[in-house]
């Protein structure tokens, strides 16, 4: 009876992470946006480049969350400054979106940097141009 219910919490947390993997995955944000401004700009193989590096910047990310997670799970302190601080970051980019009103976009004919730029979009979740 144990063995069921271990596999049937592990069925559960596998498919709670691969219904919200795959909600993430499609939904749009700053990586949907560079596949797209990329493919347009520089090419179908260009934006298949971008599309893969997830496989690149996730895996380091999950490991090291994991391993601070461990490291500071005792200390509730540590979790009140990083959400004072990622709420901090947070209101920055909306007041420089309201900000940039109006600014004149600037497009060149210079390499792509698609695997380059995704990486960086995805690890950070910045725009790269």
């Amino acid at each position: 009876m144990h063995a069921y219910n271990y596999q049937m919490e592990i069925f559960q947390y596998t498919s709670a992470g691969l219904l919200l993997g795959t909600i993430a995955g499609v939904s749009p944000g700053p990586l949907l946006a560079l596949v797209i401004s990329q493919s347009l700009r520089f090419g179908k193989k260009e934006g298949v480049k971008i599309a893969f590096t997830p496989l690149i910047t996730d895996l380091p990310a999950i490991l090291g969350t994991v391993f601070l997670m461990n490291e500071l799970s005792d200390n509730q302190s540590i979790f009140g400054y990083i959400s004072l601080v990622g709420g901090a970051y947070v209101i920055f980019l909306g007041l420089e979106s309201m900000l940039s009103a109006g600014k004149e976009i600037k497009l060149d004919a210079s390499k792509s940097h698609s695997l380059k730029k995704g990486v960086i979009t995805n690890f950070f979740g910045i725009d790269t141009d």
